[in-house]
């Protein structure tokens, strides 16, 4: 199976799902019953990945992201991140990843500094974070309008605030806006992925700030494209794609791990997302990446 490059990763992405829709893409244990048994690991083929990302890229349309807005992933290495990665690529969006060590008032600052519209938190510590400093001071992250977390539980939290739940929704209710949304142009997603060009602005990926305040890295298309067709170079005589399994647990907020991310719309590999850092050696055991 030859590596794909296309101009764009939204055209990789396409070229991908075409190229092997029955393929299982990304594998990974659900957290909550919604999506799956828990603690079981669920197979995802390419097709289904695009499937699910379409769905709640229409969410994020519904909840008014327009092309050329940023929308923060504040999260640890997941299924869901890659997914939500994709469906702000086809809102035409540009996706704004913080370390999910990150403390309060870096994710404010990242978040203000970036202008994003829409923060996708991973759970209720990361939530915590972004209600305790929007109770002292009310003011802060104002362009910030809706609040999607990936864990239904953090809704417990939201609960407890003033804010509410009014500006806080679950990636499933963000799902059902999307279903709702894309009657209204239902090629919209594809169209928005399409129309991508290599100097369109992908990510803004920001340092982590150990030599003094966070700095955002712009990248575009082109650059990421860049690595992936050397990366292909490099890769094609040693490696067989559709064989290989990649345990991924290093952060995608992190470049590096922003590449890896990317990487299998190239490759077609088995993306498999360790449960976490504690059961790296089980999942290993388990899963005996290539």
């Amino acid at each position: 199976m030859s590596p794909i490059t296309c101009p764009t990763i939204s055209q990789t992405f396409l070229d991908r799902v075409k190229a092997t829709p029955n393929k299982v893409g990304f594998q990974y244990k659900p957290t909550h019953s919604e999506i799956g048994p828990i603690d079981q690991w669920k197979e995802v083929t390419f097709k289904e990945f695009y499937n699910e990302a379409r769905i709640v890229s229409f969410g994020l349309m519904g909840l008014g992201i327009k092309p050329g807005d940023r929308v923060v992933i504040l999260s640890n290495t997941r299924f869901e991140w890659s997914l939500c990665d994709i469906a702000i690529l086809g809102a035409q969006a540009t996706t704004v990843p913080i370390y999910a060590s990150n403390i309060a008032e870096d994710v404010v600052y990242i978040a203000e500094h970036a202008d994003a519209r829409v923060l996708i938190l991973e759970d209720a510590k990361q939530l915590q974070k972004i209600l305790e400093k929007r109770a002292e001071n009310p003011s802060c992250l104002p362009h910030v309008e809706k609040i999607v977390v990936l864990e239904p539980s953090a809704m417990n939290l939201a609960a407890r605030y003033l804010e509410g739940t009014k500006n806080v929704l679950t990636l499933q209710a963000l799902k059902e806006l999307g279903r709702r949304e894309e009657i209204k142009a239902p090629g919209r997603f594809d169209n928005n992925l399409k129309a991508a060009t290599p100097k369109d602005l992908i990510t803004i990926c920001y340092t982590s700030g150990t030599t003094g305040i966070p700095k955002g890295v712009i990248l575009t298309h082109d650059n990421l494209m860049s690595v992936m067709e050397d990366t292909a170079k490099s890769l094609a005589r040693s490696m067989d794609s559709e064989s290989e399994t990649i345990l991924s647990f290093l952060p995608f907020s992190h470049i590096f791990g922003k590449i890896e991310s990317l990487a299998i719309y190239t490759f077609g590999w088995r993306q498999v997302f360790a449960e976490n850092l504690d059961k790296l050696v089980s999942n290993i055991a388990e899963i005996k990446p290539t």
